[in-house]
C-alpha cells in the first residue's frame, strides 16, 4: 500500500476542518488517527468533545473506509512518574477508546498504540517522539494490528 502522512508535527490539534478535509479526499483506503499528544494541555472534558467532533466526520464517511484510532504513546510525564501526567494520559487513552466505540460504526477501530513502545530508549531525547530506530517497530506493530481487522488485507 502507498502511505501518505497528512500529520504535521506539533500542529495537529483535532481541528474539525482537518477531519472534514481528510474524509472528503478520495485518494485513501484506510486511515490511522493519532489523537492527543498535541493537546495534553486541554481539560479532559474538552478533549472528549474534540475527539467526538473529529471522529464524527470519519463515522459519517459514505465510503465506510476503515479508520484506526491510536491512543497516546507513553509521554515524558509518565516516564518521570508524574502522577498528574499519568492520570491525564490514561484518561485521554480511555476517551479515544470510548469515543471510537461510541460512534457506533463498524469501520472505526481502536489500535493499542501505547503498547508498541514501552521503554525510554524507544524515544528520542525529548521523550515525546519515537527514536529513529523504533519506527520500524511501530510500523510492524500497527501493520499486525490492522491486518487482523482490515477487510482490504484479506
Amino acid at each position: 500500500m502507498d502511505v501518505c502522512n497528512l500529520g504535521f508535527g506539533g500542529g495537529a490539534t483535532l481541528e474539525a476542518e482537518m477531519a472534514e478535509w481528510i474524509v472528503s479526499r478520495k485518494d485513501w483506503h484506510l486511515a490511522t488517527l493519532e489523537m492527543g499528544v498535541n493537546v495534553l494541555d486541554l481539560p479532559t472534558a474538552d478533549f472528549r468533545l474534540k475527539v467526538r467532533k473529529f471522529l464524527s466526520f470519519f463515522a459519517a464517511d459514505p465510503l465506510k473506509r476503515p479508520v484506526y484510532t491510536l491512543d497516546l504513546l507513553l509521554t515524558s510525564g509518565e516516564f518521570s512518574g508524574n502522577e498528574t501526567a499519568i492520570k491525564k494520559c490514561a484518561d485521554f487513552r480511555r476517551i479515544v477508546h470510548e469515543e471510537t466505540l461510541a460512534a457506533g460504526e463498524s469501520h472505526l477501530h481502536v489500535l493499542e498504540y501505547s503498547s508498541l513502545l514501552k521503554h525510554a530508549s524507544d524515544f528520542s531525547t525529548d521523550l515525546i517522539h519515537p527514536a529513529a530506530h523504533t519506527f520500524e517497530k511501530i510500523g510492524c506493530g500497527l501493520a499486525a494490528q490492522i491486518s487482523k481487522s482490515n477487510p482490504l488485507h484479506h
